[in-house]
Parts: C-alpha cells; structure tokens; sequence
C-alpha cells in the first residue's frame, strides 16, 4: 500500500515552493522602496487592498508552505487509516490543485506588483482554476473511502457505507458539472456572473448531497445507528 504522502508529492511540493519563494525574491529586487502590493482582489478582480512588499510577497508562499505541512500531518490523526490511504490519489489530487491554485494566484500578483500587463489575470484565472479543481475532486470523489478528515462527511456518510459510496458519486457527478459550467461560462459572462454560478452551484449541491446522504443512510439496514 502505498503512503498518502509519498516522495512524488513531498518532491512537486517542494519545488513549487522554491519557485514561488524565488519569484517573490525576485520581485523584491524589482520594485521602487515603498512600493505597495495588491495582497486582496474584489468581485471584478481588481486589487483593492495594498500592504508592504514584505506581506505582499511572501504571504502566499507561507500559506502555501502551512498548507504542506498540515496536509502531510493531519492524516496521522485519522482513526480510518486503510481507508484513507485507499484513497490516496484523490488526496495527493486535491493536494496538488491547491498548490497550483496558490501557485497561480501568487503569480498574478506579483505581475500586478510589477505592472508586467495590463490584462485582468485574476478575472480569467480565479474561474478556470476553481472550475478545474471541481473538475478534479469530482473526477476522484467516487473513490474516496469513508473517513474523517477527507469527502463528503454528514452525520449520515460516517455512519452508513452505503451512504459513503453513493453520496460520493453523485456529489462528484455535481462537482463536475459545476466546474465544468464555472468554465464555459467564463468566457462569455462578466466575473460577477460566474461568481454567482459557482456560489449557487456549491449551495445547490451542498443541499442535495445532505438530502440523499440522510435518504441513503434511512434506507441501509447496516447502517450505525445511535
């Protein structure tokens, strides 16, 4: 069985680490003194919050460095063991998808920083990357297993592997076709709208998921019950 973190992914981590450390090192020999950095975007993706460049450029890299570190730790914390490191591809997924997101999102700002262009990369990044890590997780929720810290866990999920299995297929088919419509509709709808999509996407899917979890475990004479 292999381990839920192995070498590949310790590796991909530590490179994208070193790359964005070594972009925003890079910058910081860039910009004039007192130049002040975008570190918050608004609805439309454009910066409305300014700090130092020392939070500006470095705060993404120690998030996304606390980030590795808690996703190589809490899974020692799980009671279901085997059951997590079933599902190891789709945890190393997510994993790398959140890096890229971090990845991406530090790299718009340091161009912002540095007036590279004039293009709103926030407005044609921040939808195509949320729409593709759905894209993902949807593609590997079918082959999560039950457990504490990873999928989809409603009181009726964790007591019921029925529940488990069948939740997770149908909220994958759901994450799919949200990503996938945060996607397209980005390249024909303003920002806002797409926003409104994926937040009204999630909330529809979040209330069947809960819904079917709760059918499925009512109806699983195998089912954990208090």
């Amino acid at each position: 069985m292999k381990e839920l973190a192995n070498k590949k992914i310790g590796v991909v981590s530590g490179i994208v680490l070193v790359l964005m450390l070594s972009l925003s090192l890079w910058a910081w020999f860039q910009i004039p003194a007192g130049t002040q950095v975008p570190i918050h975007f608004d609805i439309n993706g454009n910066p409305d919050q300014f700090g130092s460049p020392l939070m500006g450029l470095f705060l993404l890299p120690a998030v996304a460095l606390f980030l590795v570190l808690l996703l190589a730790f809490i899974p020692k914390l799980e009671p279901r063991q085997e059951n997590l490191k079933q599902s190891g591809r789709a945890f190393r997924a997510t994993w790398a998808m959140l890096l890229v997101f971090f990845a991406g999102l530090h790299t718009i700002i340091v161009l912002s920083t540095l007036q590279i262009t004039q293009i709103n990369l926030f407005e044609v990044f921040f939808p195509i990357a949320m729409g593709s890590l759905f894209l993902v997780l949807g593609n590997f929720m079918g082959k999560v297993r039950s457990n504490f810290i990873f999928g989809i866990r409603t009181p009726w999920t964790l007591s019921s592997e029925l529940s488990w299995n069948k939740t997770h297929r149908l909220g994958g088919r759901l994450m799919m076709a949200v990503g996938a419509l945060t996607i397209i509709t980005s390249f024909f709808l303003p920002i806002t709208w797409v926003l409104a999509i994926l937040m009204g996407g999630l909330f529809v899917m979040m209330a069947i998921v809960m819904v079917y979890s709760w059918m499925v475990y009512r109806d699983d004479p195998e089912a954990a019950r208090a």
